[in-house]
């Protein structure tokens, strides 16, 4: 019996000296692409304020975020044209198809997280590496009688890869017309230069990126006739930005165009022929900047099957 109550004393002094193990909370953030934008702007770092926002692109993933350790969370999300499909385009899986759209540029720029400083409150900088796959293919032309558009060749897909750092803070969004808060979206934001990844600029620059659609509503009619042309849709487009600063529509402002210098194969050094074939003054595009708003799908209940102690 007095045995037994040692023991008992033993674990209940232990208890009050070890505490309670503490549930650090872990949730998942599903990216919602529907709403969720990634905009990318030429600019130059001559001049910083000016820039061109090349195309505006659907941005989809998942962030495990750890409440109690944010430098444990990670971030992985996928950049690509805001066509509604998703084409793989990993080199050597097979999956490279001739159903991509008819363009001969394509990219998918895909981040994966490697580690997260909390700079202040809640801004965070993550670095990581940036993945570019850049889908190219060859166009011939044969304007005969019976033309009827260029002919693609094959798909080449050329990968890079890159270090790169975003900086991420939360916002509250605000729904003017109910005049109330809506949920949290995340900013995230980026500028990388062309001597840094090369590969970047060339594709984001080269690709023909198509409009985005939001909130895309398809309804087919109670009945079907021969005149039938399909689902009345509605929609929202997502425009790009107003160009900054570059080149001017108005008498008397003093904007200059902003001018693309392409890398060599290498990447090392740009082509000083580019140069000096642009006008006197004309900015040199060799920045890319990314503007990143996310909202989010229903966020996976908490759980609580990591411990911190």
């Amino acid at each position: 019996m007095i045995r037994r109550i040692g023991y008992l004393m033993l674990f209940f002094l232990f208890g009050m000296t070890v505490g309670p193990p503490v549930l650090a909370q872990s949730r998942d953030l599903h990216i919602n692409p529907e709403p969720s934008t990634a905009r990318l702007f030429l600019a130059s770092s001559q001049k910083p304020d000016a820039s061109v926002n090349v195309g505006v692109a659907r941005i989809k993933g998942v962030i495990h975020w750890n409440t109690n350790d944010p430098g444990s969370s990670t971030l992985d999300f996928d950049i690509s044209p805001a066509d509604g499909k998703a084409y793989r385009l990993e080199p050597g899986s097979g999956a490279v198809n001739q159903s991509l759209p008819n363009t001969n540029n394509y990219v998918i720029l895909s981040f994966k997280s490697k580690r997260i400083v909390q700079t202040g409150g809640d801004v965070y900088r993550v670095f990581g590496e940036l993945k570019v796959l850049h889908a190219t293919r060859s166009t011939t032309y044969d304007p005969t009688k019976t033309y009827e558009g260029p002919i693609y060749g094959p798909v080449v897909v050329h990968t890079a890869v890159r270090d790169v750092a975003f900086v991420f803070q939360t916002s509250k969004s605000t729904d003017r017309a109910a005049g109330k808060t809506a949920s949290a979206t995340w900013i995230a934001s980026s500028v990388i230069s062309s001597e840094d990844f090369p590969e970047l600029l060339k594709a984001v620059s080269t690709t023909v990126w198509p409009v985005f659609v939001e909130n895309q509503e398809c309804v087919f009619p109670s009945s079907v006739g021969e005149d039938f042309s399909g689902p009345k849709c509605t929609e929202k487009t997502v425009d790009p930005l107003p160009r900054i600063d570059i080149r001017c529509q108005v008498a008397g402002c003093t904007g200059v165009p902003l001018q693309l210098v392409t890398n060599n194969a290498s990447g090392n050094r740009m082509q000083k022929d580019s140069q000096q074939s642009n006008r006197k003054g004309a900015l040199i595009a060799d920045e890319v900047k990314f503007h990143i708003e996310l909202q989010f799908t229903k966020v996976d209940s908490t759980r609580s099957d990591v411990l911190a102690n």
